[in-house]
């Protein structure tokens, strides 16, 4: 069963890209898949392994058109397995433990729907909300109700 899927957008940043694989790690690999979506960038996005160096499933999917990252974010929800989503930007690193905290927290605190460090105050808000009125109705009810 997966747990999380972890989604990456990616345009065009390969090396990147495969940092941000790696840096997805847990003690549970099995309960956690990653899903990197390129964003039909010139340099087409692959992944050689099935399992990042920390055995974590990757599966890499491509947008026919560039279409943003938004969209690309959307592509990979649709394609998640998990009961959760986590995102992770293709220029970012997860810190050692951020999943397994997740994954721990989830499961004592059935309030938990969004969880995050945003740097920006009211502007990082506001895309926030924009982000989630992008999602249809059926999606925000399925994350308000931690499901």
């Amino acid at each position: 069963m997966t747990y999380v899927s972890v989604v990456i957008p990616t345009y065009n940043r390969m090396a990147l890209t495969l940092k941000a694989i790696d840096s997805v790690e847990t003690k549970n690999p099995e309960l956690v898949e990653i899903i990197v979506v390129d964003d039909a960038g010139e340099d087409v996005f692959v992944f050689p392994n099935q399992k990042n160096k920390h055995g974590v499933q990757v599966r890499v999917t491509r947008m026919s058109v560039n279409s943003g990252a938004g969209l690309a974010r959307k592509r990979g929800v649709e394609s998640a397995l998990g009961k959760y989503i986590a995102f992770l930007d293709s220029d970012d690193e997860y810190v050692e433990g951020w999943i397994d905290s997740l994954i721990f927290h989830k499961n004592f605190n059935k309030n938990i729907f969004f969880v995050g460090r945003t740097i920006g105050g009211n502007k990082s808000a506001e895309i926030v909300r924009r982000f989630m009125e992008f999602w249809p109705q059926k999606f925000r009810k399925k994350l308000a109700m931690g499901i």
